[in-house]
């Protein structure tokens, strides 16, 4: 009897069935679909979070001109208001209360800040396109102030978004300090 059963285990195929087989091709087929679809999702959102990212950058400008027109005394006649491009020139002073003219240009799709005539750099990052730059004067009785209205759009956002930034500055002149 012993003969038999060595017979009987010899004549038994090892290996896995078909069913087997594509039970096991069906579990790894939805397992890559949630992995593959997982590290898809993962890339979006980092992409839109660089894209946020660099509009939030974009903040930190707004805050550059305002700083600037905030301490500014006058603005220049050459000043081109209420279109876009706009161009500021703002007549202020320096740490040691000297002149400083201070001028802010969109050239192409950066924003260029020069100081006492020399290039200081663009602003804005190269991700960063700003779309339109408008500078309008208010004058009142009180004081002078600029309002500011920039758009911008990130060249990697697939959306292609425009963002719109607001800010009012009164000129340190328009207070009388």
């Amino acid at each position: 009897m012993i003969k038999e059963n060595n017979n009987s285990n010899k004549n038994r195929k090892s290996g896995y069935s078909l069913v087997e087989t594509l039970v096991y091709v069906a579990i790894f087929s939805i397992l890559s679909v949630v992995v593959v679809r997982t590290i898809v999702v993962m890339m979006r959102s980092f992409s839109e979070t660089v894209v946020i990212r660099d509009f939030l950058k974009t903040s930190f400008i707004m805050e550059r001109v305002s700083r600037e027109i905030r301490i500014a005394e006058s603005t220049d006649p050459t000043s081109i208001f209420d279109s876009s491009p706009g161009y500021l020139k703002i007549n202020s002073t320096d740490d040691s209360g000297n002149p400083k003219i201070v001028e802010f240009q969109l050239i192409g799709t950066d924003l260029q800040l020069k100081e006492n005539s020399v290039v200081i750099g663009n602003l804005n990052i190269a991700n960063i396109k700003i779309i339109s730059l408008i500078f309008r004067q208010i004058s009142t009785p009180q004081g002078e102030a600029i309002k500011i209205e920039m758009s911008i759009q990130n060249i990697h956002d697939k959306s292609a978004r425009i963002e719109n930034f607001y800010d009012t500055v009164e000129m340190r002149g328009g207070y009388g300090i």
